[in-house]
């Protein structure tokens, strides 16, 4: 290369690291690549702040983000690590609840956990860890330099380490996490980039044991796989212990009915459940014991605090072989729902039965809440088509397959490779010519759920967790709770529509369904549902358009609610103009859109405003 002076001299290839550019130079991008270049002249004269480190820099981090000095942020003011605008006044302003308001200055409270102590970037520099919490830190990048926080953790003999990285007040960061020994050395094979490479990009490192006392050092670095800096803070989390007893079978902890808080916090993954549950079972697991009388029912109900809990439920008979002591599972719900399983002693005397409470993987939130009932167990009422129970009208109806016997399993039309050996119940549903029903099921347990006519018991015609049916004669249906095996029982919730088919009444199956079924009804169809969904044009141009008032209208080329306004109102006029609205307005003969002459054809405006529109003959026959 040659320098100003005319000299010339070797540059070092920066393209991929630019940390190995020497002390007085600095990595330059030159073409698609960068060189080691000699640090030269003033900062002020290309209109820079010269830093602590002598680097010039150029004010440009949004709000929020990790910072190092004040000339680094937009506005000027690095407080706390944070580029901030120093105009807060109260906790409110600041958008998180972790961040309070001090000194006009959003800062994180104490309450949030441990605060970064830079410099913190080698083994040599790492920031000690007294225990498991919390540490609010931040990737404070120097130019195009990825930045390293590392941080010291004694961790006992026998105890266990988990580490996780989290967002901090919403800030997406892409971490990536390393076990290192004192020398710096990679630990095993413990590192992580994503939790989900789909799209969670936070890290963690689980079930670390350690057999003897031993210092881990837990480096934080951004991804490899991000290709700038990322000046954004990130929450570190700590969690040091020896597993709670019960995370092994033997110490399964006793309970009786009630109601139990309890966290799987300080448990570790000692078994995989999934051949019992049904789930996943890579998580952490906790074990229960509970005695239940001869020919009482156990239902055993576990309720997440928080939707980043996914429980999963398995009862065997005793301690062994998951696969060989499975008496009954259920990882029917989803994150954050209540998980139940119910289980029938249909012994003659008292037993003990071990429940498994299994995760697909460590939460994020850790508290549940145990739900324990023991009650009579009798065959429902509902158990043959003699004495099912009839729906009608709308409502909702709770339902059990507890007890029941395996008495249908159809065999024909949609059943026709369907496992229907379990326990079943049954309720009618009798239309009448031009009627409809809407049927969801919810149960706690994973039901088949199907229906038949009374005319041909072993045809279903209908099917799944959500049915629609409709019919233009007198017909009596069955819909039977099934399920696979006689193992897989419990309760449900039926809730229920069913009528008589009118103008916006009834099923549809088609998204595109748009009609005016009166002169202020747009009738559209409910994609989730199947049902006609009736909308009130005028309220809705009311409410959500600030217009005076609405209809339902339509040509050949469109149906939909026509708003109409106050046409005086030049800055509603306006922005009716820029969305694109067919209104009184902007269909006016005065052209205030200037809609004329811009190729389109507007069909809409002379059927809609027949007393006042533009001429748009032109456009619609080009």
């Amino acid at each position: 290369m040659t320098g100003s002076d005319g000299s010339r001299f070797c540059a070092e290839d920066c393209t991929d690291d630019p940390s190995l550019c020497p002390e007085g130079t600095r990595c330059y991008g030159v073409g698609s690549g960068g060189i080691c270049f000699p640090l030269s002249g003033l900062c002020s004269q290309g209109h820079t702040t010269c830093s602590a480190d002598d680097v010039c820099i150029v004010g440009r981090l949004e709000n929020d983000w990790a910072c190092r000095e004040d000339g680094e942020c937009k506005s000027g003011i690095c407080e706390g690590g944070v580029c901030q605008e120093g105009t807060c006044s109260d906790n409110d302003d600041c958008g998180c609840e972790m961040i309070e308001c001090k000194s006009g200055n959003c800062l994180p409270k104490v309450s949030a956990g441990t605060k970064e102590v830079e410099p913190n970037d080698t083994v040599a520099q790492a920031q000690v860890l007294s225990g498991s919490g919390f540490t609010v830190a931040y990737f404070n990048h120097s130019g195009n330099v990825k930045e390293t926080d590392v941080f010291k953790v004694s961790v006992k003999k026998d105890e266990y380490l988990n580490v996780r990285t989290h967002p901090f007040c919403g800030h997406d960061a892409d971490t990536y996490l390393r076990f290192l020994d004192s020398t710096g050395k990679l630990i095993g094979e413990w590192e992580n980039d994503d939790i989900n490479p789909n799209g969670w990009f936070f890290s963690e490192l689980l079930g670390f044991f350690a057999s003897t006392a031993q210092d881990i050092f837990i480096e934080v670095t951004q991804s490899p796989l991000t290709s700038q800096p990322q000046n954004v803070p990130y929450l570190l989390e700590v969690q040091m212990f020896t597993p709670v007893s019960n995370s092994a079978c033997e110490n399964a902890e006793v309970l009786t009915p009630g109601t139990y808080d309890r966290t799987i916090q300080k448990a570790v993954n000692t078994i995989e459940s999934g051949a019992c549950s049904g789930g996943y079972g890579y998580g952490p697991d906790l074990f229960y014991k509970v005695n239940v009388p001869a020919g009482k029912l156990l239902t055993f109900r576990v309720t997440p605090d928080s939707a980043e809990f996914d429980p999963e439920l398995s009862i065997l008979s005793e301690c062994g072989v998951v696969s060989e002591k499975c008496l009954a599972g259920n990882a029917f719900g989803y994150w954050g729902e209540p998980e139940e399983l119910s289980y029938l002693n249909s012994t003659a005397q008292a037993k003990d039965y071990i429940v498994i409470l299994d995760t697909p993987m460590l939460p994020f939130e850790y508290d549940f809440v145990i739900q324990i009932d023991i009650t009579d167990a009798s065959v429902p009422a509902n158990d043959l088509i003699e004495g099912a129970i009839p729906l009608s009208g709308t409502g909702s109806v709770n339902g059990t397959t507890v007890a029941a016997n395996n008495d249908y399993a159809p065999t024909a039309g949609i059943c026709d490779t369907a496992d229907l050996d379990g326990l079943d119940v049954v309720y009618s549903i009798d239309l009448k010519a031009g009627e409809y029903f809407h049927i969801t099921v919810a149960p706690t347990f994973g039901a088949a759920i199907y229906t038949v006519k009374s005319t041909d018991l072993n045809t279903c015609v209908s099917g799944g967790g959500a049915i629609n049916y409709e019919t233009e004669t007198d017909e009596l249906l069955y819909l039977i709770i099934d399920s696979s095996a006689p193992s897989t029982y419990g309760t449900f919730v039926i809730d229920h529509i069913i009528s008589t088919t009118g103008p916006c009444e009834g099923l549809c199956d088609t998204a595109e369904h748009r009609e005016c079924s009166d002169e202020t009804t747009l009738c559209m169809c409910d994609t989730e549902t199947g049902l006609l969904k009736p909308t009130d044009c005028n309220q809705f141009c009311i409410d959500s358009n600030g217009a005076l008032s609405g209809g339902c209208k339509s040509n050949d080329d469109g149906k939909g609610c026509v708003c109409t306004h106050d046409c005086t109102d030049t800055v509603k006029v306006t922005e009716l103009c820029s969305d694109g609205f067919i209104t009184n307005c902007t269909c006016a003969a005065s052209d205030p859109c200037s809609w004329v002459g811009d190729t389109y054809c507007n069909s809409f405006c002379a059927d809609f405003f027949p007393a006042d529109h533009f001429d748009d003959t032109a456009d619609c026959t080009e």
